[in-house]
């Protein structure tokens, strides 16, 4: 149950967060635009193991220690490769589309979940995929921020059952 929360959760938030931020850093020409996107990409090849401490200190800060929050958080906050798979889409997608659209009289909102949100839609099942394998592998961030016995996913269970098995041998 706690592994399908984690996953709903995070996966719609991901979702939600990768394309709206793609739309607008493709779409609109603003100030700094340049270096946000590079923070994005810093982002990325910085290791999650070296800012393991900061993190940790901001999971207790946020009282989300020890609660389902605490890899939705994680896992919504830390990947932003869908951020980059969602911008290659948005690039592919003619402007002219969107412009044909604001002459008809929709506004950017419209735009945005009607034209396109279901054009990626391909790019939203490589994302699902990629995160349902990443989350269900995942047993380090569960064991490490939900110790309760009840707070236990899929993975942290087996994990505590193959142990418990080898000990009995």
């Amino acid at each position: 149950k706690n592994t399908g929360i984690i996953l709903a959760v995070s996966i719609f938030f991901n979702v939600m967060f990768g394309t709206i931020t793609a739309f607008i850093i493709e779409r609109f020409n603003f100030r700094f635009k340049g270096f946000i996107v590079g923070l994005f990409f810093v982002g990325m090849l910085i290791p999650s193991f070296v800012t393991e401490i900061a993190r940790f200190k901001v999971i207790q800060g946020l009282h989300l220690y020890n609660t389902l929050g605490a890899p939705i958080v994680i896992y919504v906050a830390s990947d932003l490769m869908q951020l980059y798979l969602y911008m290659q889409f948005v690039s592919k997608i003619p402007k002219a589309l969107d412009e044909s659209a604001l002459i008809d009289g929709c506004g950017y909102f419209r735009i945005f979940y009607s034209i396109i949100f279901p054009l990626l839609a391909p790019a939203t099942a490589t994302v699902v995929i990629l995160k349902i394998v990443n989350i269900v592998n995942d047993m380090y961030v569960p064991y490490l921020y939900m110790p309760k016995t009840k707070l236990k996913t899929l993975t942290t269970f087996l994990m505590n059952y193959a142990g418990a098995e080898q000990g009995s041998r």
